[in-house]
């Protein structure tokens, strides 16, 4: 028993020290272009730009992924903030990109919708309602002081609280 054990322990030890260790990556022959290939800023920085173009309002927030396609094309994730009505945005973007600078946007979805709540300008109560509110209060408070205040009878906690003053003194 101990012989098989040991026989498959160095089976399965030379079939990872002489296996094939090369990784089949994908490369498209046209561009040149493999998937993780860095994407130049030049090109992220005109994709959005491309995308503002559509909503002046929205500002980036943050670049998830761009991804070169190959052909000058690239697929993109995008997250924006919406200045006007102060809601985010993400948005997948499929462009091109050509090597003379410019862009177009084949096709642009948005993967996260804001909700219908946006912000709202607060409502003030003006000086006036104030004064009214706390003068109110102020009665509500007098109107209680003045019959006096409800005994309820000694606490424990007093009668506790003075015999330890007494110890005390």
């Amino acid at each position: 028993m101990k012989d098989a054990i040991l026989f498959t322990l160095a089976a399965v030890l030379v079939f990872v020290i002489f296996s094939d260790r090369r990784s089949d990556s994908y490369t498209d022959d046209a561009s040149g272009v493999q998937p993780g290939d860095p994407v130049p800023p030049d090109v992220i920085q005109a994709l959005i730009e491309k995308v503002q173009e559509s909503d002046p309002d929205i500002v980036p927030l943050e670049t998830l992924f761009v991804n070169p396609l190959g052909g000058g094309d690239y697929t993109a994730r995008f997250m924006f903030f919406n200045s006007r009505n102060f809601t985010g945005s993400q948005f997948d973007v499929r462009a091109n990109a050509a090597e003379d600078g410019t862009v177009r946007i084949m096709s642009m979805t948005a993967t996260a919708r804001p909700t219908d709540r946006s912000y709202e300008a607060d409502k003030y109560k003006t000086w006036d309602a104030i004064q009214g509110s706390l003068e109110g209060q102020l009665m509500a408070f007098r109107t209680q002081t003045a019959e006096g205040p409800k005994a309820i009878g000694p606490s424990p906690y007093d009668a506790t609280l003075a015999a330890e003053n007494l110890k005390t003194k």
